[in-house]
């Protein structure tokens, strides 16, 4: 049953499913694969075309066969894992680590363990946003701080670096890029800096802005179709943006009428192809079954298959916020009070100036 393994000389490991073909022999042929990346599901590359076979994934690689069962989007994600342990080893290899301590003569720089720090981020599939994030906080710390090594820098810098960002930051924002910094120097360096209580800026959280039943209704009274159908089901369900956003058909269970919000592949957003395709709620109380009415069962059911709120191509149709939930105003773009089906996806705006559904959130967002 072994078969010659092509271009196995590198750590590829290319995605196969052994299939039965028309003699009757069983034979390994490859996955076949959408433009975007994502497999299509139970379809492999058979003499040059591409045809629907059962059976089960396998993963080429080393002369070996490595079974990853008979669930497409599992094999992929599978196949994800293997990918990101051999880029891990390969950066932490001795080849890669001894000749950069050479270079530096002893002493560490902090541009290079910055890089390095951000890399082990992306290998451990922390959200690209996230990562984005740390490497913009991290590199205005440099520029701001001047110092070339590691062993230059202490509690003095963070404070030289808070000063300069208090002038164009709000306090909240400056605390979450000071514990980037610190995080960076305690967790990756092993290094102490010795800050104070005193020296982290005070803020005080913002309060929830929730909806009025009167804006509600507004909102419910001037949609119609797909996007009327949102503004409800964010209000019946209290459901983040993302966990609408990445809703699926699968997610949908007639026999107990609920939608379950729960970790599921996704091949579509950065966020989530940085963690290895895979998608999850905020937190573990994020995982959870909600109860929907008959009639909106019946409506979501009446969608196309697939991502139930998805764009013309199939790829997520909410975008944009930072998807906080429905009960805070103004927290994300489907936090204002109208919502349009547009051509390609969902679009948001607010009513216009006059209008009968306008109301203080719309004022506000004309202004910012």
């Amino acid at each position: 049953m072994r078969e010659d393994l092509d271009g196995m000389a590198n750590p590829t490991y290319t995605l196969y499913k052994r299939v039965q073909l028309s003699a009757g022999k069983w034979r390994y042929r490859k996955a076949a694969f959408h433009s975007n990346g994502k497999i299509k599901p139970h379809y492999v590359i058979v003499g040059g075309k591409e045809e629907n076979h059962e059976g089960d994934y396998f993963l080429a690689h080393d002369g070996k066969w490595i079974p990853v069962g008979d669930d497409p989007l599992e094999a992929q994600r599978t196949r994800a894992e293997y990918l990101t342990r051999a880029n891990y080893k390969r950066l932490h290899s001795e080849s890669t680590v001894l000749p950069f301590a050479a270079r530096q003569g002893g002493r560490k720089s902090i541009q290079d363990e910055v890089d390095a720090y951000l890399a082990e981020l992306e290998l451990a599939q922390r959200p690209r946003k996230s990562v984005n994030d740390k490497r913009k906080f991290l590199t205005a710390f440099m520029q701001i701080v001047g110092k070339s090594f590691v062993d230059e820098h202490d509690r003095n810098d963070v404070l030289k670096f808070r000063k300069a960002r208090l002038q164009n930051y709000e306090p909240k924002s400056v605390h979450t890029q000071m514990m980037a910094v610190v995080t960076f120097f305690n967790k990756h360096l092993k290094i102490k800096l010795g800050m104070e209580a005193s020296d982290w800026p005070e803020y005080s959280p913002n309060d929830p802005e929730p909806y009025s039943h009167a804006e509600i209704v507004a909102m419910e009274a001037h949609t119609q179709g797909k996007a009327n159908l949102l503004v409800r089901l964010f209000r019946s369900t209290g459901c983040r943006k993302q966990e609408i956003s990445h809703l699926n058909r699968t997610d949908i269970s007639i026999r107990t009428k609920e939608i379950l919000i729960r970790q599921k592949p996704c091949f579509h957003c950065p966020n989530c192809v940085s963690r290895g395709n895979i998608w999850k709620p905020k937190s573990k109380a994020g995982t959870r079954n909600i109860p929907i009415s008959d009639s909106l069962l019946k409506e979501l059911l009446a969608l196309p298959k697939g991502l139930l709120f998805s764009d013309k191509h199939g790829m997520l149709g909410l975008t944009g916020g930072k998807g906080q939930s429905w009960g805070s105003k103004g927290c994300c773009n489907f936090a204002y009070p109208a919502f349009a089906c547009c051509q390609g996806g969902i679009q948001v705006g607010c009513f216009p100036r006059g209008h009968p559904g306008e109301n203080e959130v719309c004022r506000r967002r004309r202004h910012r």
